[in-house]
């Protein structure tokens, strides 16, 4: 039953129209931004890997060193 107030939400949220600002504020943006490439979209994740490389690095090893010692400390627990 968690599901159907979201189906509700989302599909009001299809047939809702949007406000005049933001309509203008995505043609302004379209026009700044070119054609919107396939290009350009990979150039902003690439940059964006790169500035988060660290903390992405360092979240996943502890996830690792997190799932090893779990893994290696019940495998052998004996029970079933």
């Amino acid at each position: 039953f968690g599901t159907v107030p979201t189906i509700i939400a989302v599909g009001l949220r299809l047939v809702m129209e949007e406000p005049q600002e933001f309509a203008e504020a995505k043609k302004k943006q379209k026009v700044k931004s070119g054609n919107g490439n396939v290009g350009e979209f990979s150039a902003g994740c690439w940059n964006t890997l790169r500035a988060y490389k660290w903390p992405l690095v360092g979240t996943a090893g502890c996830w690792f060193l997190l799932d090893v010692s779990f893994y290696g400390n019940t495998l052998f627990s004996g029970e079933i």
